[in-house]
This record gives structure tokens, C-alpha cells and sequence, in this order.
């Protein structure tokens, strides 16, 4: 896949974190972060025992040091502070914060998508479920774009037997990514008939391909290059081979041979800031480095 394992081929993997911490032997390794650098020989290794910690920002850190760059202090998860407000202060008041901090300080924190959608599962995991729903709801507000977020809010509606808006959200979801198979099995079990439309892809020309090309950082050292041969864009992860990819609108690319799609972060005035990897249920942010 243009991804192995989601975050991978042996090159970089950063686990636990965010809304909700990884596993680890017994329990007493919360977070685990790999980072690999093959051409030069050095392998970052960050374990965590406590949970919560940035440890992919602290990874980048390190390697800007290795190599000679200044090191930044790695922001904190959105989703940590809103779970510790969550429950001191409620839902409501964690809303409120997360309006706050975004507008005043959204350099200050880690504000992505999957940050979000981690906090809401880990929620709906302790059985807050009316608190999920707030955060899903929040999620769907700031990346109306996304159709991972409209799928986590119809995955909760679904939770909370409310079917209709579950239906509405996995429709809205499937609109933004006719190839989001979850959501054609979730509404599939809920009795709808759903039509089989992949989308189809589209022909752009080199000019507008040609703002994607470049270096997207997915984790520490793991980039993926895109790069275009006519009007042909390809994707390259570090260490694994180039694939084509092939746009099914202005700004969103799919894979042919892995379930995998690419969109791409546009500002209103054309210029490309990053873009986010949708594969295997996961969302994984990379912004343009160069």
C-alpha cells in the first residue's frame, strides 16, 4: 500500500497519544514512537509511560537536532485538554474552549482532524456518549470537508439509535468519498440501498497538478513525495515504491491499487499547505515542507 501498516514500512510509527493512550506490556508502556532514517543510519525510539505526550512533535525535535535544525517545543494535543475539561468542567465548557483556543492560540496546540475523532471514540468508550456526539458534532463544524468526520458522527448517532441523522451523516459522508466502503455496510444495516457510484475520475490539467509536487511530512522522517510526469501525479512514501494516483475532483485524489485516498489543503487564494491521507480508517495530516 502507499502506506504498509498505516504509518510505515518499518520507517516511522508514533502510537498512543491524543483522546486516547496505546497499549503497551502490561500497561506500563502508553506510547510507543519510531522514527527511522535509513540513509543515515539512526533510528529514533521514544517510549512514554505516563500517556498524553506529543511524542511525534518530540521526534521531529530530535531529528531537527541531528541534523542540524532548531528544534521547536511540541505542542500539546487538543484532544488532551479537552478530555482533562471534559471532565472537571463538563462538555459544554470544553466546546466553549476548543472555539477559544482555535480563534486566540492555533499555533499554541495540535489542531487536526484525527485529534477530534480520537477524543470522541475514546469518549464513546467510557460510555459518555452524549459527550461524543458533542465532540463529533465539532468535528463535522471545523472539517466540514472531511468525510471521515460525517462517518464518526453517523457511527454515534447510530450508537445513540438515533437512525435518521446516523443515515443522514453516513450519506453525507459517502457523498464526499463514494469510496468509503463503512459507510455503504453502516447504512446497509440500517436498511438503505445504496448506489454504486465511485466517482469518477477526472482529467486536470498540468498547471494545477503541478502546485501538489512536493514533500508532505505524514511523521519524523517519513515524507511523501508527490511529483507529476504530464498530467500524471504519483505518490512516494519514504522506502516504498511510487504510485499513481488519479483525481476524482479539483483537490481530492484516489489510489487504484490500494484503498487509499489524497486530499489535498487548499487556501482560497491556491496555495497548497499540506494535505491528509485517508487509508485504512486512518487520517494522517502532512503538511508541505517544501
Amino acid at each position: 500500500g502507499l502506506v504498509d501498516g498505516g504509518v510505515g514500512g518499518g520507517a516511522d510509527h508514533c502510537g498512543g497519544g491524543g483522546g486516547a493512550d496505546g497499549g503497551g506490556a502490561g500497561g506500563r508502556v502508553r506510547q510507543i514512537c519510531l522514527g527511522r532514517v535509513p540513509e543515515e543510519d539512526h533510528t529514533i525510539v521514544l517510549l512514554n509511560n505516563t500517556g498524553g505526550a506529543n511524542l511525534q512533535g518530540m521526534a521531529k525535535g530530535i531529528g531537527e537536532i541531528l541534523y542540524g535544525g532548531e528544534a521547536e517545543a511540541p505542542k500539546p494535543f487538543i484532544s488532551q485538554v479537552l478530555a482533562a475539561t471534559i471532565e472537571e468542567e463538563g462538555i459544554e465548557a470544553a466546546v466553549a474552549q476548543y472555539h477559544r483556543l482555535k480563534k486566540d492560540d492555533p499555533a499554541g496546540y495540535v489542531f487536526e482532524e484525527q485529534e477530534l475523532n480520537r477524543l470522541g471514540y475514546a469518549l464513546m468508550g467510557d460510555g459518555q456518549l452524549d459527550a461524543a456526539l458533542e465532540i463529533f458534532k465539532l468535528n463535522v463544524e471545523a472539517y466540514p470537508e472531511g468525510f471521515n468526520t460525517y462517518d464518526s458522527l453517523g457511527e454515534a448517532y447510530m450508537e445513540a439509535g438515533q437512525t435518521e441523522k446516523a443515515i443522514a451523516n453516513y450519506k453525507k459522508s459517502l457523498d464526499l468519498n463514494p469510496r468509503n466502503e463503512n459507510a455503504k455496510e453502516m447504512l446497509a444495516k440500517m436498511g438503505v440501498e445504496v448506489e454504486e457510484d465511485l466517482g469518477a475520475e477526472i482529467e486536470l490539467p498540468a498547471d494545477l497538478l503541478e502546485r501538489y509536487v512536493g514533500r508532505y511530512e505524514l511523521q519524523p522522517t517519513f515524507i511523501l513525495t508527490i511529483t507529476r510526469d504530464g498530467t500524471q501525479l504519483s505518490a512516494q512514501a519514504t522506502g516504498q515504491p511510487r504510485i499513481e494516483i488519479y483525481p476524482e475532483s479539483e483537490t481530492r485524489f484516489f489510489l487504484k491499487v490500494v484503498d487509499a485516498q489524497i486530499a489535498f489543503d487548499v487556501t482560497d487564494g491556491g496555495t497548497v499547505t499540506g494535505l491528509t491521507l485517508y487509508q485504512g480508517g486512518q487520517v494522517l495530516p502532512a503538511p508541505k515542507i517544501e
